[in-house]
């Protein structure tokens, strides 16, 4: 690969933009996107020029890059590589730097996508590549932003306004200073945020650029709009309301529609900001716009809500309320639930704000859950990748030690004077990877530490949801009268309460993956003692189990069939005067345990049970879940043993904190 002449560059600047043409490469316009990308295929042993051929595949991966497929868009960047040197200096390297960093920025992966960039730049491209070198920083300057490297950012898009003037680029520098201004908005420095988009504003005036004035305009009035300076924002919005209309954008017509809507309410002109709305909505609705559609409803309810037009609120919302658009985005569901909720307590429909309250719980709890999950894989990643850093230094210091031992004792043959100075060197080397593994332990800790935390948070909310469950049904207990139905409710609020008990332990125990199965059976029975009202000194209730942690896929399924058994128990074994007995054991031998649960009640006849019993099914099934044999007797009072194969144990730190 030669290096490019100024000559060299515009031939290629020319081949690049004559490709779609001279080789039949999908354009970003294409109509038929499939039947141009075969045509494309067909062409491939055509050529045999190393420049066109890199040429080619760096301008596929263009195309597929603009969000027709991401993976063809790397397959084709990473051939590109196969035909050009991408340490040399030239044009067809910093197009492929370029691309390949855009892609991965739009996958996501920001740190690879600088990788790239960086790579590029650091080509050190000539005056006569300008066009590359500058897309390839202020790539860079996007990446930074998104990854929050605000400071960075900054500085880069300065030298890139610099650059830039130097070679009369008015629409790099406008795109910069709009870019800068965003910066500043987001780390609250609004009087700088002014200046920047009032210098792009007058840029892209004198460039008589109209869509992307509008843009920096209504910017502008967003960062005035946010200090409720509304006498500034809605003159700026209705300038940019005006230069989309020119501009024939209809979405960005819609859009400052929309906050033209938002600023009249708040300064409480609901008849401009109901016209506004409505102007939006319906420009939303002409470009099948759902999410639009959906968050524009949302900004309405509030304004309905100002005006106290509660059922206005109910019909523009429920109507769209199960659309998967909404339920889809957790946070715009919230704040349909809320909106709702609040507007049939409002108008005395208390159900139906009963229920949207309980959804608004239910997404509440799942936003955070997300939120701590990745926080948990997050910390996974470092804990595991320090584990597998600290054992490559442990090996690597196990052979630098033996080579040491071994270089040692051969110097140790060449004199005395060479062999003390082999030790010092060895305990020297010995000292400086000590303190590395110290170093790497430390990491290990504090990751582990993280790792404990974030999942114990994650028991706590499972806990608090389970809670949220049972007093729901509690509720509903209470606000029936069908005796039947509140006996149902409360034998499945007593199902709710066993599987949160595990995870309130699971919370308050140092051990995140189990808890001691006698405390849990001891916590257990008090809340079902308590949800029958047994009186204990008429029923004498025993637990016996050996001091052995289980994991929770074996104590879920352990907890729900004694509180089925202990409920009947409780509801049928001991409804005369007479003393009654409880005994709960679990014993542990060859490689199984052995759960049994007796009363000594007046029995019942097993047959009798009907095969579609509820809770005959659960138990059956939860056991078939430990893979236990079973049997279940009625006779001179119930006995119920489980014999359980599938079960895990947990290696316990400390002694357990028990008062049985």
């Amino acid at each position: 690969m030669m290096n490019f002449s100024m000559t060299s560059a515009i031939k290629v600047l020319l081949l690049w933009s004559a490709l779609p043409f001279l080789f039949d490469i999908p354009t970003i316009q294409a109509q038929d996107n499939r039947t141009k990308i075969d045509l494309r295929h067909m062409q491939w042993d055509t050529l045999t020029d190393p420049d066109r051929q890199a040429l080619n595949r760096i301008e596929l991966g263009r195309y597929y890059g603009r969000g027709v497929s991401m993976d063809s868009a790397l397959f084709y960047l990473r051939q590109a590589p196969e035909y050009l040197d991408t340490t040399e200096v030239s044009l067809i390297s910093g197009l492929y730097y370029l691309e390949t960093g855009r892609v991965h920025n739009v996958l996501g992966d920001g740190e690879l996508a600088l990788h790239y960039l960086e790579q590029g730049e650091a080509l050190g491209l000539p005056d006569s590549l300008y066009e590359v070198r500058i897309d390839i920083r202020s790539s860079k300057a996007g990446v930074l932003r998104r990854l929050a490297r605000y400071e960075e950012c900054t500085e880069l898009l300065l030298e890139v306004i610099d650059e830039a003037s130097e070679q009369q680029d008015t629409g790099i520098v406008a795109i910069s200073y709009a870019d800068l201004g965003s910066i500043m908005t987001v780390t609250k420095r609004p009087e700088e945020a002014i200046k920047y988009y009032e210098r792009a504003i007058e840029l892209r005036k004198l460039q008589g650029e109209l869509r992307n004035r509008a843009r920096d305009i209504m910017s502008l009035a967003t960062v005035y709009a946010r200090q409720s300076q509304f006498d500034q924002s809605i003159p700026l919005f209705k300038e940019a309301y005006e230069l989309n209309v020119t501009a024939k954008d209809r979405f960005g017509r819609a859009m400052t529609a929309s906050n033209l809507a938002l600023n009249y309410r708040d300064v409480q002109q609901y008849d401009q900001a109901e016209r506004y709305f409505d102007e939006a909505m319906e420009i939303y609705k002409q470009l099948n716009n759902p999410y639009r559609i959906a968050s524009t409803s949302s900004m309405m309810s509030q304004m309905y809500f100002d005006r106290e037009q509660y059922r206005k609120v109910i019909s523009t919302l429920e109507p769209l309320y199960d659309d998967p658009i909404i339920q889809e985005n957790l946070r715009l569901a919230g704040r349909y639930a809320k909106n709702l909720s609040r507007a049939h307590a409002a108008i005395g429909n208390y159900k139906k704000a009963h229920a949207y309250v309980s959804d608004q719980l239910t997404i509440q709890d799942s936003i955070l859950t997300d939120k701590i999950s990745e926080s948990v894989s997050s910390a996974q990643v470092k804990y595991e990748t320090s584990l597998k850093e600290a054992e490559i230094d442990r090996l690597a210091l196990e052979d630098e030690i033996n080579q040491t031992r071994l270089h040692t004792q051969r110097l140790a043959l060449g004199g005395a004077g060479i062999g003390i100075l082999g030790l010092t060197f060895l305990l020297f080397r010995l000292n400086r990877q000590k303190s590395t593994i110290q170093s790497q332990n430390n990491l290990i800790s504090t990751s582990l530490q993280e790792k404990e935390f974030l999942l114990k948070e994650i028991h706590h909310r499972v806990k608090n949801n389970l809670q949220v469950i049972s007093s729901l049904l509690k509720l509903q207990s209470r606000s029936t009268e069908d005796l039947a139905a509140q006996q149902a409710l409360d034998e499945g609020r007593s199902r709710v309460r066993s599987m949160a008990l595990i995870h309130q332990n699971l919370y308050q125990e140092e051990h995140l993956a189990g808890i001691y199965i006698g405390k849990y059976l001891q916590e257990l029975v008090d809340e079902l003692i308590a949800t029958y009202k047994i009186d204990t000194k008429k029923v004498a209730i025993s637990i016996d189990t050996p001091e052995i942690i289980l994991d929770v896929e074996t104590l879920v399924p352990i907890g729900l069939i004694t509180t089925e058994l202990v409920s009947n128990s409780f509801k049928y074994a001991f409804t005369d005067e007479r003393a009654g007995q409880l005994a709960i054991s679990i014993t542990e031998s060859d490689q199984q345990l052995h759960l049994r649960i007796a009363d000594n009640g007046p029995g019942y006849d097993v047959a009798a049970v009907s095969e579609r019993s509820f809770g005959l099914r659960m138990v059956r099934a939860f056991a078939d879940r430990l893979q236990a044999k079973y049997s279940l007797s009625g006779d001179e009072g119930s006995q119920s043993d489980f014999w359980i194969q599938d079960f895990k144990k947990v290696v316990p730190t400390q002694a357990p904190d028990r008062n049985i």
